[in-house]
């Protein structure tokens, strides 16, 4: 293990959909810390191999050496954890990082462009959108470099929203574009309520 090798003295875990982390802590007695984000449908609706009933999953969450942290209060209760368990919620940024510049991009969506964030529903409702506004913009941010890519393709084709839509693909200026967008749209159907939607 690399973890023998560097000697962490915890693990953290960033995400509930993967339990490696999990494991290796299990594995060689390092305290593991477990940052709950989603609720356990998410895996489900997936249909991922490694994917685990909420049962299971709530198992692991209360093995004596893993502690959690949940981004919402209707997380932790959902998982019904106890004390060891905290909530805290996703930072924000401070309001004076806010401008009341001009916002040139009228819908912005920045995220995996995957099924599981939602992406699919967010195009369909885009594409009824369109019927009635036909020269709106879609401005999405992230990278086409994944499983989900043909299909999004597929739909943006059958609903003939090629002209409507602009891919930014991966930024580093995220938080400029947002300020520069009067809609930021997060279609996730799974998560807790995260820092981009705040």
């Amino acid at each position: 293990f690399y973890v023998n090798k560097i000697k962490p003295d915890l693990i953290h875990t960033n995400v509930s959909v993967i339990d490696i982390g999990f494991e290796v802590a299990k594995k060689t007695g390092i305290p593991h810390v477990w940052h709950i984000r989603e609720f356990s449908t998410f895996c489900n609706y997936l249909h991922l191999p490694f994917a685990e009933t909420y049962h299971s999953f709530r198992k692991k969450l209360f093995h004596k050496k893993n502690y959690c942290i949940s981004i919402t209060r209707a997380l932790h209760s959902y998982y019904q954890l106890d004390n060891k368990s905290k909530v805290i919620y996703n930072p924000v940024v401070n309001k004076s990082f806010f401008s009341e510049n001009e916002r040139p991009i009228s819908l912005l969506y920045a995220g995996g462009i995957d099924v599981s964030k939602g992406i699919m529903e967010l195009l369909y409702a885009f594409s009824m959108y369109c019927i009635n506004y036909k020269n709106s913009l879609l401005h999405v941010i992230g990278t086409t470099q994944n499983r989900s890519w043909r299909k999004v393709k597929r739909l943006i084709a059958k609903n003939n929203l090629t002209k409507n839509i602009v891919f930014l693909g991966e930024r580093n200026d995220i938080n400029e574009i947002m300020l520069k967008s009067k809609v930021v749209i997060v279609p996730s159907r799974s998560e807790g309520l995260g820092r981009t939607m705040i």
